[in-house]
């Protein structure tokens, strides 16, 4: 399945310790913060995904957490300058 993020399209997690687990998917039209968390106490896990950025994408609060097998086939730069943590699990 695919998830595309439209201009103006945001995901937006809020509240403490919030999570988005994405899974078994193929995100399109990431760009600037427009998937971001709003506490750094929220993530986002991403497993077995396919993340598709527009542009440069930057991550500022809140972590990620990477399982499985994600790609990020394309050109621009990941930024995350979260204070969280990233964490990348091999299976």
């Amino acid at each position: 399945s695919t998830l595309e993020i439209k201009d103006g399209g945001q995901i937006i997690l809020q509240g403490q310790n919030a999570q988005l687990h994405l899974e078994n998917m193929t995100i399109r039209g990431i760009i600037g913060s427009n998937i971001r968390c709003t506490d750094p106490s929220s993530k986002i896990v991403l497993r077995n995904v396919r993340w598709i950025q527009s542009g440069v994408f930057d991550y500022n609060t809140g972590g990620i957490d990477v399982e499985g097998e994600v790609t990020i086939p394309c050109p621009f730069n990941f930024n995350f300058a979260s204070n969280g943590i990233f964490k990348i699990q091999s299976d």
